[in-house]
C-alpha cells in the first residue's frame, strides 16, 4: 500500500510544481499597490482576504493563473486516482492481506492437525468496501490539505514579493510532509486490516483466545518519549509491553475499549500498532477433544 500512496502523493508534485514555478517567475519582481479599481476575481477576493492587501490589474491576472492552475490539477488529480485508480488497486491490497492472513492460519493448523481448516467468506465484501471508502477518504484528504497550503503560500509569497524559488522551497516541505502522514496512513491502514481479518478469520475457526505478541523493540508503546512523561510500561491497561506474551480473549479486548489509543486487540486502534494476535489453537483441539 505504501507503494499506492506514494505514487498517488508524487503524481500531486509532478503534476503541479513544473506550470506553477513557470508562473511563479513570470510574477518574479511584479509590484502589487493598492489599486484603484475592484480586481474582482475570486481568486483576488482570496488573496486580499489572506493578506489585507489589494492588487493592480497586472497582479490580478497572474493571480488568476496560479490559482486556477492549482485548482485545475487538484480536480485531475482528483478524477485519475478517486474517481479511477484507488477503489480497484485498494481492492486488490484488501485481497492479498486477506491472503495472508489465510496462509498464517492454515499453516498453523495444518503445522498440528496436518489438516488445512475450511475458511468461509466472514462477510468480506463488507469488510473490504468499508477499507476501500476509508483509505480513499484519507489520502483524499492528503490532496485537499496539500493543495490548499500550496495557495497559502503562493497566495501570501505573491503579495510579499517572495521569490519562486523560497516559495518552491517552502512547497516542497509541504510535499515532503505529505508524503510522510501518506507513508503513515499506509502503515497503519495495513496493520489495522490485517488485525480485523485475523480477529474474525480466528473466531470463524472457533478460536476464543490468543495470545498478544508485541514486536519486542524500542518502539513499542509506551516509548521512551512516552515513558518520559510519565507513561507506565508495566501498565497492563496502556501499555502494548507489559501485554507481550499474555493471552486475552476474543471476546474482552484489554485495556478501555472506548478509547483505541490503548484499548483494544493488537492492530485495532493505536496508530501503526505492530503487534499481532498469535491464536491458541488448543482451545480448538479440546472443543475436537483431540
Amino acid at each position: 500500500m505504501r507503494k499506492l500512496v506514494d505514487a498517488a502523493v508524487e503524481d500531486m508534485r509532478r503534476s503541479l510544481m513544473p506550470d506553477l514555478m513557470r508562473l511563479l517567475r513570470e510574477a518574479e519582481g511584479e509590484v502589487l499597490p493598492e489599486p484603484e479599481g475592484d480586481p474582482g476575481t475570486a481568486a483576488v477576493a482570496k488573496l486580499e482576504r489572506m493578506s489585507g492587501v489589494r492588487v493592480d490589474a497586472s497582479g490580478e491576472t497572474i493571480t488568476r493563473r496560479v490559482f486556477s492552475l492549482v485548482r485545475r490539477v487538484s480536480l485531475e488529480w482528483a478524477k485519475t486516482w478517486v474517481a479511477e485508480r484507488l477503489g480497484g488497486e485498494l481492492g486488490v491490497i484488501f485481497r492479498l492481506v486477506d491472503g495472508t492472513v489465510r496462509q498464517s492460519l492454515g499453516e498453523t493448523f495444518k503445522s498440528l492437525l496436518g489438516i488445512n481448516p475450511l475458511m468461509r467468506d466472514v462477510g468480506l465484501a463488507a469488510r473490504e468496501e468499508v477499507f476501500r471508502a476509508t483509505n480513499v477518504a484519507l489520502i483524499q484528504s492528503i490532496a485537499s490539505q496539500f493543495f490548499g497550503e500550496v495557495e497559502g503560500i503562493v497566495g501570501r509569497g505573491l503579495v510579499s514579493g517572495t521569490r519562486p524559488e523560497t516559495m518552491g522551497e517552502q512547497i516542497a516541505g509541504r510535499f515532503g510532509v505529505s508524503q510522510t502522514r501518506g507513508r503513515l496512513i499506509a502503515r497503519d491502514q495495513i496493520a489495522k486490516v490485517h488485525g480485523q481479518l485475523d480477529s474474525a478469520r480466528q473466531q470463524d475457526l472457533g478460536i476464543t483466545r490468543y495470545r498478544w505478541l508485541s514486536a519486542q523493540d524500542e518502539r513499542v508503546r509506551p516509548d521512551a518519549k512516552a515513558q518520559a512523561r510519565g507513561a507506565d510500561p508495566e501498565d497492563e491497561a496502556t501499555s502494548h509491553r507489559a501485554r507481550d506474551g499474555k493471552v486475552y480473549e476474543w471476546a474482552n479486548p484489554p485495556g478501555d475499549p472506548d478509547d483505541p489509543s490503548v484499548g483494544g486487540h493488537p492492530g485495532f486502534g493505536s496508530i501503526n500498532c505492530r503487534c499481532v494476535a498469535q491464536p491458541i489453537i488448543e482451545d480448538v483441539l479440546q472443543q475436537l477433544g483431540i
